[in-house]
């Protein structure tokens, strides 16, 4: 086997996928080659947005789907050959979270995201109180806007 960076002819390959109207759902707008993403999505709707760094550097860009920004328009910074699944419309028993910066690590009574790109955000629409230290929450009638600045685990309890 031999491993290497091979250029993936890009406008060839988008040239010809354009000819045969095929059209990504997800873009990005990433300065060099190498992003990838794609989602998951179950019966309920919810999705994980899989955002993948291939490439040999690290990568800022910010995410759309069908033309509409992904994560309220938030620039992430992937670095090199890393990766991360964002959670996108999850239901929860008192809450739903729209979208996050950082990756679920628990769902239960409570709710546990990790980032690894700071500041991380989060979007989550409720009617309950909200509780999430280390993170400073921003209401809009039933919509709360989440921001932290730390790579620990920040711990989100609906009430």
């Amino acid at each position: 086997m031999l491993a290497c960076d091979y250029p993936a002819h890009l406008d060839f390959w988008t040239a010809l996928l354009d000819r045969l109207g095929v059209r990504p759902r997800h873009t990005h707008d990433a300065p060099t080659p190498g992003i990838v993403v794609t989602s998951t999505v179950d019966r309920a709707g919810q999705r994980l947005l899989h955002v993948l760094n291939v490439s040999p550097v690290d990568q800022s860009f910010s995410i759309h789907r069908d033309g509409t920004p992904l994560l309220g328009g938030t620039r992430l910074t992937l670095p090199a050959r890393t990766g991360r699944m964002l959670p996108l419309d999850l239901h929860l028993p008192s809450a739903d979270l729209l979208w996050s910066t950082a990756e679920l690590a628990e769902s239960s009574d409570t709710l546990t995201l990790k980032a690894a790109d700071l500041p991380a955000r989060a979007l989550i629409r409720t009617t309950g109180e909200l509780d999430a230290p280390g993170a400073e929450i921003t209401r809009d009638g039933p919509l709360a806007t989440l921001t932290w600045s730390t790579t620990d685990s920040v711990v989100i309890t609906v009430t």
